[in-house]
């Protein structure tokens, strides 16, 4: 949709209003919220104000206005003619310079934050004779799921067309110089952060729970309700790739040599040294035991002592590397294509194929879930499942339409309400379950360290794989609740076994492919164990829960 809006001598104030009504009709027929219209036409207005007050139109009397909906995203581009300028303040119609009820300082201060607010909607440039303000009024939900399906599918056809037609050694070349280099650089960005983000997250939650003078019944079995829940996972997870074995005679038969040390240490020899003689040798051989044994020592010490400062460091570090590790995630649709033309030029499609096997066999793993959620619900609970899921449904449809639980936690609390569970309930053990429940990571990590494994030619030994359970019912507590945070912690995992981390990339991508069916098992899940708790606790309201 385009509009070009003709300036007649002076007549820029009418074309900015009849622009401006465009804009709020176009919008509107889109079925855009109110509140994504109102926060768009503001930036518009107040950009139009200022490409206006810049504008040259001596060559031509018109600026156009062009609004666009691509897989759900819709932008606004405004272009008129004029010359360069540094993007400052844009408000000034709603807060003139010469404002009398304020300093222009304190004037230009306000636009600068106004400014740096609409940044990450806002972008500037000046092409030829004409200034042009691109705004993103709306974001779709599955902008990460698009551009990763684009890649992945660009990168496929990519792969193959060059195995076809272009000589090996020119593919290959290209593999050498680009594709690997591209991820080696991500899996380092990966490599900086995972660690410190696992150590923190671990550290801080027990700090946090340190400080806390007891936990009362019904939290206590809550609590124990979800790790129930993530033994069951870890079950479903090896019983997944035991049964169908994904990834065995792939051909990726590169891997670590330190893979031998698991399994030939003894447990008595790795139970002794769980506890670090220093503090930072865990950090330089990314111990994954000696680490998680540091965090939950550092942590319960600082909650136990009352060292709030201590407690907040740990926070705002956290907070720091979890940002930083959000910037390379942005990485992922670039590296999933680079990957995905490395696997195909140089393993063929076995291991692609593989890699889609790897895909439903997770997709499995949820739709497990929801079957055990189902049992809890009859046998634990000893209520009709069939209408905690009926009931569950806004909250499920919510979290599939927004791939976020957090987003669908209001929605959980008005159908925990509807099933008759007391709100001191629901109020507690939905926002924790979001935030610790991590059946789906624990899934996830199991898989995806068995998968590579697997396509490595790497058989795990019973040591490996009691191993492998502990430190994932452990190092799951690290996982953060960002995109791709359970691959981000496998990958620590996979350093520790010795085994080859060029599968990483991949389970980003399968991750934001199955994202909305885990973000729904992810919601299912703290709904599942309130209902438990208050129905064992005799609290559950059978009347309202039964209630059409």
């Amino acid at each position: 949709m385009q509009k070009t809006f003709t300036v007649i001598n002076n007549d820029a104030n009418t074309a900015l209003s009849r622009s401006l009504e465009y804009i709020h009709e176009n919008l509107a027929a889109l079925k855009l919220k109110p509140k994504e219209i109102n926060r768009a036409e503001l930036m518009c207005e107040e950009s139009l104000v200022t490409l206006l007050k810049h504008s040259d139109f001596s060559d031509t009397g018109a600026f156009t206005v062009n609004i666009s909906k691509f897989l759900g995203s819709v932008s606004i581009k405004l272009t008129v003619p004029g010359q360069e300028f540094a993007l400052t303040g844009v408000i000034d119609d709603v807060l003139p310079l010469d404002s009398e009820d304020i300093s222009p300082e304190a004037a230009e201060s306000i636009r600068n934050i106004l400014l740096r607010s609409f940044s990450q909607s806002l972008r500037y440039r000046h092409s030829g004779k004409y200034n042009i303000i691109t705004i993103r009024a709306v974001r779709s939900s599955y902008a990460g799921l698009y551009a990763v399906l684009g890649a992945l599918f660009c990168a496929v056809i990519a792969g193959l067309l060059m195995r076809a037609y272009v000589p090996e050694g020119v593919y290959m070349s290209l593999n050498d110089n680009i594709f690997v280099p591209v991820r080696t650089i991500f899996m380092n960005g990966l490599k900086l952060c995972a660690i410190p983000v696992v150590f923190l997250s671990i550290a801080s939650c027990m700090a946090d729970s340190g400080s806390m003078s007891g936990i009362k019944r019904t939290g206590s079995k809550i609590l124990g309700c979800f790790l129930m829940t993530q033994v069951v996972a870890l079950m479903i997870g090896f019983g997944l790739m035991l049964a169908f074995r994904v990834g065995e005679g792939a051909g990726l038969t590169a891997y670590s040599s330190a893979g031998a040390q698991t399994g030939s240490v003894s447990v008595l020899d790795t139970l002794v040294n769980v506890i670090p003689s220093d503090v930072v040798r865990p950090f330089l051989d990314g111990n994954m035991l000696q680490l998680l044994a540091l965090a939950v020592i550092l942590g319960v010490s600082a909650g136990l002592s009352g060292a709030k400062s201590v407690t907040h460091i740990f926070t705002e570090l956290n907070g720091i590397f979890t940002k930083a590790m959000e910037i390379f995630l942005k990485m992922i649709p670039l590296v999933v294509f680079c990957s995905i033309c490395s696997l195909i030029l140089t393993t063929g499609m076995n291991t692609f194929i593989s890699v889609l096997g790897m895909l439903l066999t997770l997709a499995a793993g949820d739709l497990l879930l929801f079957v055990v959620y189902w049992l809890m619900a009859k046998f634990l609970a000893g209520v009709d499942p069939a209408v905690m899921y009926r009931k569950s449904l806004p909250a499920l449809v919510t979290a599939v339409s927004t791939c976020s639980s957090t987003a669908s936690l209001p929605e959980s609390m008005r159908c925990a309400n509807n099933m008759g569970i007391p709100s001191y309930v629901h109020s507690f053990t939905l926002p924790l379950g979001i935030t610790i429940s991590k059946n789906i990571s624990v899934i996830y990590i199991v898989s995806g360290v068995m998968f590579t494994a697997n396509i490595c030619g790497r058989l795990l030994t019973l040591w490996d794989m009691v191993f492998l359970g502990i430190s994932v019912l452990i190092v799951v507590m690290g996982v953060v609740n960002v995109p791709g945070g359970a691959v981000v912690v496998m990958s620590v995992i996979l350093a520790q076994m010795g085994l080859h981390a060029d599968t990483v990339p991949l389970f980003f991508m399968i991750g934001t492919v199955i994202d909305m069916l885990d973000t729904a098992t992810v919601c299912m899940m703290p709904l599942t164990a309130a209902l438990v708790v208050s129905a064992r606790e005799g609290i559950l309201d059978m009347t309202k829960y039964n209630q059409p």
